[in-house]
């Protein structure tokens, strides 16, 4: 990983972002994530994961210096931005964002005055990214990225408006929630709810921002990748372990108890 430019930059510069979402409450499996060669960035999970605050900063520090941190919130609340932020976040990933008015207390929260609101405290922060405070405050502005999540009928039908703010950067289009909105739990691949993934796409790329979206096979992500999606979600640790489990104890040949008599 670059040392002289942030994760926001080297993606606006072409880099794709691919990396998973860690749910568990583990700075181990956080780590773990982190030391991939192919992963440069680990979605902390606060939203569905049991991840309080302490452990999602002690979780930001395992992965800062290997891959760049990015923290999930439950809600576009300023109190509980300020809070990942002040942990040293990479970058903020908000769900469930619907309509322009919200993206832009979203982008205030982020940033420092006079751009902002976000209250001035980065100790933590700059010592969780190795930086001095100085430097820290100084870029905080330009480094962080912002990545807005897509995921109802309302958010679709706003998502080219969402993604003009300036401030934007990622418009992530959350396959599992848009097949629920549109009736169809979990069918990301079916026709109305692909063409309602790539509708998040076209509207990033048509403002000039990034789309994102998960994948939790390989070949969807690559899929994924092929169409130009730039920010890729590989699942979740939960997923990926529980597969690998079964893949592996489904390919043995375990003997019955009838047979070791």
């Amino acid at each position: 990983m670059s040392s002289n430019k942030s994760f926001r930059q080297r993606m606006k510069e072409g880099e794709r972002a691919i990396g998973p979402i860690v749910v568990i409450p583990s700075v181990h499996v956080a780590r773990m994530c982190a030391l991939n060669p192919a992963v440069n960035y680990v979605w902390i999970d606060q939203e569905h994961g049991p991840i309080d605050r302490e452990t999602a900063a002690a979780m930001t520090i395992a992965v800062s210096g290997h891959a760049t941190p990015l923290l999930r919130v439950t809600s576009g609340e300023t109190w509980l931005i300020k809070q990942v932020l002040d942990m040293g976040a990479g970058g903020v990933v908000v769900p469930m964002v619907d309509t322009p008015e919200q993206a832009e207390e979203i982008v205030r929260a982020i940033l420092y005055p006079p751009d902002g609101i976000r209250g001035y405290g980065p100790d933590i922060a700059a010592l969780a990214q190795g930086l001095p405070i100085p430097q820290y405050a100084g870029n905080a502005n330009q480094d962080l990225l912002l990545v807005i999540q897509i995921e109802s009928v309302e958010g679709l039908k706003n998502a080219e408006k969402i993604a003009r703010n300036d401030r934007v950067d990622v418009l992530f289009a959350g396959a599992y929630d848009i097949s629920v909105c549109l009736g169809k739990p979990g069918k990301v691949l079916d026709p109305e709810v692909e063409a309602a993934i790539l509708s998040v796409r076209d509207a990033a790329h048509k403002q000039g921002k990034l789309a994102g979206t998960i994948a939790l096979t390989a070949d969807l992500g690559q899929k994924r990748l092929d169409q130009g999606f730039d920010f890729l979600v590989t699942g979740t640790d939960m997923v990926l372990l529980t597969r690998a489990l079964q893949d592996y104890a489904s390919s043995l040949a375990i003997p019955s108890a009838s047979e070791k008599k």
